[in-house]
């Protein structure tokens, strides 16, 4: 048993050499499900008994046939989320900065009526009992 396992995992020039084919065995249902639908089922994925010819493979992108209201919606959804989100940068990035002095401005009366409130604090006496 050690050597069959072994002659099923030796590998030559760096490819795997599986099962012999006698080996495999697929169930006779699959054939028939394949004949039914008028599948090949000999062969590779192109119905061809080569390991490189893949002519006539159908592959994808399958195209659209239809746009639904679901997906009309959400791409409505998308490209406006995407267009609002641009023209905020773009609002952001030309929109007037405040300049330092402005900025400086702001602090300096905010500090001012800090100073005030601590004065008019000063008199008022808070008794707690």
């Amino acid at each position: 048993m050690a050597s069959r396992i072994r002659s099923r995992l030796t590998t030559h020039r760096g490819t795997f050499t599986g099962p012999r084919s006698s080996e495999v065995h697929i169930p006779s249902i699959l054939n028939c499900h394949c004949a039914a639908l008028r599948v090949p089922y000999t062969g590779n994925a192109a119905g061809h008994n080569s390991t490189t010819d893949l002519s006539g493979l159908k592959v994808g992108p399958y195209p659209q046939r239809l746009w639904h209201s679901k997906g009309i919606g959400a791409m409505a959804g998308c490209v406006l989320a995407a267009l609002f989100g641009m023209l905020s940068v773009v609002w952001y990035v030309l929109g007037g900065g405040v300049d330092e002095g402005q900025v400086e401005k702001e602090t300096s009366e905010k500090i001012e009526k800090k100073e005030r409130r601590k004065e008019e604090a000063k008199g008022i006496v808070i008794y707690t009992v």
